[in-house]
């Protein structure tokens, strides 16, 4: 694994875990808006969106271990509006959920 996938795997469990929390959960943390929190975390969809646009898994041509530790979390983001996430312009996200 490159120097990226680790980057992506602490980016992923620093602030994107924070804003999928408060987002998912967001009558637990009122001083944080939901709208807020959607949008600060999806400037890391938006990060695994340009790694994804050329390749099918975040570590290049096969999943592993950084697809393994940031899919739960991108899952979980994409549940909290499932139409919302479907109206978002990830499409390498998307397919890589779905793959």
């Amino acid at each position: 694994m490159d120097a990226a996938a680790y980057g992506l795997i602490r980016q992923n469990n620093g602030e994107f875990k924070f804003y999928v929390s408060r987002y998912k959960y967001a009558g637990r943390y009122p001083e944080f808006p939901d709208s807020y929190c959607r949008q600060q975390a999806e400037l890391f969809l938006a990060v695994l969106e340009g790694r994804l646009a050329d390749r099918g898994h975040l570590g290049g041509g096969h999943g592993g271990m950084v697809d393994a530790a940031i899919f739960p979390f991108v899952r979980q983001f994409a549940a909290v509006d499932e139409n919302g996430f479907q109206r978002l312009p990830y499409s390498a996200v998307k397919r890589w959920l779905t793959a």
